[in-house]
């Protein structure tokens, strides 16, 4: 499967300063070519849990070098994930947010998720199968 682009949820991000083994560098480097990309509404959640929830400020630090992209009509950031993976080819999505991820597979879209809290797997909904990044 070739993947073009790949979204950061905010669950992504926040698990980068609280889980061990957790990082970006495997995305890249599993995806060399790939652009990581996010929506405003994740820096608006961010920025919205700052001070309240561990990890943020290593997240908006993270999304210094990733492009933003702004959805109209969505205030919530699973609602944009969802819409702007929805309206892109050759892209999956990295969240450790459940719901999110149901809402994702349903609509055919692959997802980079965590597994036993230390493993990073892809599953591509149209082969249904989970493959270790």
């Amino acid at each position: 499967m070739r993947i073009k682009r790949i979204i950061l949820d905010t669950s992504f991000l926040l698990a980068l300063a609280q889980m061990k083994g957790v990082s970006l560098h495997q995305i890249k480097e599993r995806f060399p070519r790939a652009e990581i990309i996010t929506v405003s509404q994740v820096l608006e959640e961010l920025r919205k849990l700052e001070g309240k929830r561990f990890g943020t400020g290593v997240a908006r630090e993270v999304l210094r070098g990733v492009k933003v992209i702004h959805v109209e009509g969505y205030d919530s950031a699973d609602d944009a994930v969802l819409s702007l993976s929805e309206g892109l080819k050759e892209v999956a999505v990295v969240t450790f947010d459940l719901g999110l991820r149901k809402r994702l597979v349903e609509r055919g879209i692959p997802v980079i998720y965590l597994r036993s809290r230390k493993k990073l797997l892809i599953d591509h909904p149209a082969g249904s199968y989970e493959e270790p990044l």
